[in-house]
């Protein structure tokens, strides 16, 4: 249960939240996405609550990554990125939109015809994040995006992520691998037992305050 979690992520920065297993991690960002409904607490964008708000209005605005690399495994590449563009901008608009991601992980070019079911975790997790990104939303939400994946993944991951960062997104994203994360942040709070205990820049937290912080 999260009890009074209050948490601020500024427009273009990357905003990470850490804590053990079990501590409402994923309930949290699942509740900003509207996947959880809240008993209590306000969600908002731009000072706009999107609580209540249809889930469509909340997906306009931000893009969820959940954990795990979620895609539509009996689809090909191609076909899950449709599945992403469905509903949205007219066919010319949607190809722009794919062809600007597939920039972006350029090694999915090579997979379209494949299915996504026989992809590797690593490319898996690409094609999750470009089913996401094809929408193109001013803010991401990422679960655990370096989950079981090789170190040269986890690599590029991150360097996408400075890159989207660069471009304008404002991210927040949760994340096990912290010294990494550490690095690629502007800020970070740690989350224990449904509340937040600590939050600061990260340029301020020096190598030997991290067995006190994460404790």
């Amino acid at each position: 249960m999260l009890t009074g979690v209050s948490l601020d992520v500024f427009s273009g920065e990357i905003v990470a939240l850490f804590g053990h297993n079990g501590v409402g991690k994923t309930t949290f960002l699942n509740a900003l996405f509207g996947l959880v409904r809240l008993s209590a607490g306000v969600v908002s964008v731009r000072g706009r609550s999107l609580v209540p708000t249809p889930l469509r209005m909340i997906r306009n605005q931000m893009g969820y990554i959940p954990q795990g690399s979620r895609v539509f495994s009996e689809l090909t590449v191609s076909e899950n990125l449709d599945v992403a563009c469905a509903g949205g901008a007219g066919q010319a608009q949607q190809e722009e939109a794919v062809a600007s991601v597939l920039e972006l992980f350029p090694h999915l070019k090579g997979r379209l015809k494949q299915r996504a079911g026989t992809l590797s975790g690593g490319e898996r997790q690409m094609l999750a994040m470009s089913s996401c990104l094809v929408t193109n939303p001013g803010i991401l939400l990422l679960d655990e995006p370096s989950l079981g994946l090789a170190p040269s993944v986890i690599s590029r991951i991150f360097s996408l992520l400075r890159e989207l960062r660069s471009k304008g997104k404002t991210i927040l994203i949760v994340e096990q691998r912290v010294r990494e994360v550490l690095q690629l942040a502007d800020r970070f709070y740690l989350l224990h037992q449904g509340s937040i205990t600590y939050s600061g820049a990260t340029a301020d937290v020096r190598e030997a305050d991290l067995g006190t912080i994460f404790l």
